[in-house]
């Protein structure tokens, strides 16, 4: 398997580089925009305030109100007013103010609520443009330059910029019919960030210094990222290139951090992974040394039947017997073998819950009672309560049956399930005793071998797996399954620990 793949145009190192100088660059470009957003927004508000002086101008006239008839149309003026988003005062002849909107209705975009305290926030502890504040900061109407000329008749327009850069306010003057006064109308546009475009050059200077900070820190976050990765993928890519010598220790890294947790997760799996492929060897393998026997006895009494020689009937009986006591070894083993590869693949599979071992030990106890079969026998169960454990219930279930089947198969009179608590370990404890004769030392180490059976004679033959799966069981739920030295009924104790839950 070949290793030289092709690298991303842009590797993880340089997407992090280029997400951390887009992040300081952002800002910078957002004011520099703000620019001509600015002077399109400036023309806009022109226009605008243009068409609503010329249409106000226009009902005016057609009304024939003058000025100093106005201040009777205070409502009118307002719905005018909030309409077109301007501030209205209205002058007469001298330049005294005779009537004047609310000068919230002055402001470009109408904000409320929530809006209006979050666009305030940005204004810092200043707070935000006040324009009745900054109007009087100014000379009184009748003496601003845009009032004098349309005193004289003409129509005069002013932006003013107060100092602070918080607002830009455009002002329209137009003359009222006959002479009588004034119309003066002024809109304001908050600035917000824009503000900072005033600072634009100073932000340049800090945003270059930061550029080379984000630069050297996202080339060092890069680095300490990507670089044990790839050094991840290189152990991996060196293993999968040569399977025999898998040694998942290798992928561990010694680090702290989420990368390091990571690489310990790898080795977890591929450790699983190799556990996995050794289990499916060594089934394989005990299959064949299974079926080897059977197979050989077949083979030989085909030949023997098919001799040229005539055989005797007691022979061919024999012959025939040694055949489907063969064919019989096989069947088990075989159903034993999709049995067991059903059980491997449920334990991948199947959904752990919470349940009460307890419960589960008295209901499979009560079962046994139950059974016709174990009428000969004594079975008394003690199981302690509340011992929660997060299991696989039918396979757990399957487990203890295994056990304790086992357990009928070789008693005399009396089988003893006994489910206790061991507080050091944390672990609930099932022992399942039997009086029968017991293991001989000779078979304590074959006991838990797939395939290995030893029964009884007058016992009905098993495939030699219940033992084997009911370990692997026990295993795949983080417990274990033993023989015990001796019972206290004198005949075989097997002990089953699984995990509490804490």
């Amino acid at each position: 398997m070949s290793t030289d793949r092709p690298r991303p145009r842009l590797g993880l190192r340089g997407k992090l580089l280029a997400v951390s100088l887009i992040l300081v660059f952002f800002p910078l470009g957002v004011v520099w925009s703000v620019g001509v957003y600015e002077a399109i927004e400036h023309r806009q508000t022109e226009e605008k305030v243009r068409k609503a002086g010329a249409l106000l101008r226009a009902k005016l006239g057609q009304r024939q109100l003058l000025a100093a008839e106005l201040p009777k149309e205070r409502a009118w003026l307002a719905s005018f007013a909030r309409e077109k988003r301007v501030m209205i005062r209205v002058l007469d002849a001298s330049g005294k103010v005779l009537a004047h909107t609310n000068p919230r209705h002055g402001e470009r975009l109408s904000l409320r609520g929530w809006l209006r305290r979050a666009a305030d926030f940005f204004f810092g502890p200043a707070g935000p443009p006040d324009l009745l504040a900054y109007e009087a900061t100014l000379v009184s109407e009748k003496e601003r330059p845009e009032v004098r000329s349309a005193l004289a008749g003409h129509v005069g327009e002013r932006w003013r910029h107060p100092d602070d850069g918080s607002m830009d306010i455009y002002y329209r003057a137009l003359p009222i019919r006959q002479g009588s006064g004034v119309l003066y109308l002024t809109r304001l546009s908050r600035r917000n960030i824009r503000a900072l475009y005033d600072l634009r050059y100073q932000l340049l200077k800090l945003t270059l210094l930061l550029a080379a900070a984000a630069a050297a820190m996202g080339l060092w976050v890069g680095w300490r990222l990507v670089r044990p990765l790839i050094k991840m993928q290189q152990r991996i890519h060196a293993q999968m290139e040569n399977p025999a010598a898998i040694d998942p220790g290798a992928l561990a890294l010694r680090r702290r951090d989420e990368i390091g947790e990571l690489s310990r997760d790898f080795q977890r799996l591929l450790a699983t992974l190799k556990g996995q492929i050794e289990h499916t060897g060594e089934v394989a393998a005990d299959l064949a040394h299974d079926l080897k026997n059977p197979i050989a006895t077949v083979s030989a009494s085909a030949e023997l039947l098919d001799g040229e020689g005539a055989l005797e009937s007691s022979r061919r009986e024999r012959l025939a017997r040694a055949m489907a006591d063969a064919s019989a070894h096989m069947q088990r083993s075989v159903e034993g073998m999709l049995d067991l590869a059903q059980v491997d693949r449920e334990l991948a599979t199947a959904a752990r819950d919470r349940e009460d071992l307890g419960a589960l030990v008295a209901r499979l106890g009560d079962a046994y009672g139950a059974d016709p079969k174990s009428a000969e026998l004594t079975l008394r169960c003690e199981a302690a309560e509340g011992l929660e454990v997060r299991i696989a219930s039918k396979q757990i279930e399957r487990m203890l049956r295994n056990v304790v089947d086992n357990a009928l198969v070789f008693a005399r009179t009396e089988v003893l399930l006994k489910l206790t608590h061991d507080e050091a370990t944390k672990e609930a404890v099932l022992s399942v005793d039997d009086d029968g004769p017991g293991v001989s030392d000779g078979n304590r180490d074959k006991l838990f071998r797939r395939f290995f059976s030893w029964r009884p004679e007058d016992a009905m033959p098993g495939t030699g797996l219940g033992l084997a799966i009911s370990r692997a069981i026990a295993h795949a739920h983080g417990g274990t399954l033993t023989l015990a030295e001796q019972s206290p009924l004198g005949g075989a104790r097997f002990v089953i620990r699984l995990p509490l839950l804490r």
